[in-house]
């Protein structure tokens, strides 16, 4: 009889332990089916980011980059009190390029655009298009490195304590690939970038 009990002991042992093998989490497979899905969807997100890059380029590929002349005209006269100090304008076949300083002793707003419009301009353009889909807030003992929005402008703004300088990059309109550096404060520097009137350039 012993022996009996030991041995109905030893089997309903077994089945606990073939059970728990077997035996499947409810929770533990929601978990592993949200996770895929988390991965599914952000790698399609992804492709579509990718195709609409591609499609993007090819637009501007298409299309004639601005003339010196187009570039002059929309020129800001003044930032505050900072007196020009550097103007280039490259204007070719298939690329356009701005270069502007104001200054005014140590303090500076300068402004750098490439026209994403044709073959070199959308290929030198094209690093711009993830701006917008970044997410970036990294803060060092240095500075920091973050997204923002301001209005319509979707941009990556960079701070170096060391210099007091305010780098910020955005792709106005998926074409105009633009670059503010500025040592002035935060709220002088993208006053000034609100007042250059971007939805003029390029008509």
């Amino acid at each position: 009889m012993k022996n009996q009990f030991i041995l109905y002991g030893l089997f309903s042992l077994l089945i606990l332990t073939l059970g728990c093998k077997n035996g499947a989490n409810p929770s533990e497979g929601m978990e592993e089916a949200n996770t895929t899905k988390s991965q599914r969807v952000a790698s399609e997100e992804k492709e579509e980011s990718k195709s609409s890059w591609r499609e993007n380029v090819k637009r501007l590929e298409q299309k004639k980059p601005l003339s010196k002349k187009e570039f002059t005209a929309w020129l800001p006269s003044s930032i505050l009190n900072l007196k020009q100090d550097r103007l280039m304008i490259n204007a070719h076949e298939d690329l356009a390029t701005l270069n502007l300083n104001f200054v005014d002793g140590d303090t500076y707003f300068k402004i750098n655009i490439i026209d994403g419009a044709g073959l070199r301009g959308a290929k030198m353009s094209a690093p711009a298009y993830k701006i917008a889909s970044q997410n970036l807030d990294q803060e060092t003992s240095t500075g920091y490195l973050k997204t923002v929005q301001k209005n319509e402008f979707i941009a990556k703004e960079r701070y170096t304590k060391l210099t007091e300088e305010y780098n910020i990059q955005f792709f106005y309109n998926n074409r105009f690939f633009t670059t503010i550096r500025s040592n002035l404060d935060r709220e002088q520097v993208w006053d000034n970038i609100m007042d250059l009137n971007f939805e003029n350039l390029g008509k």
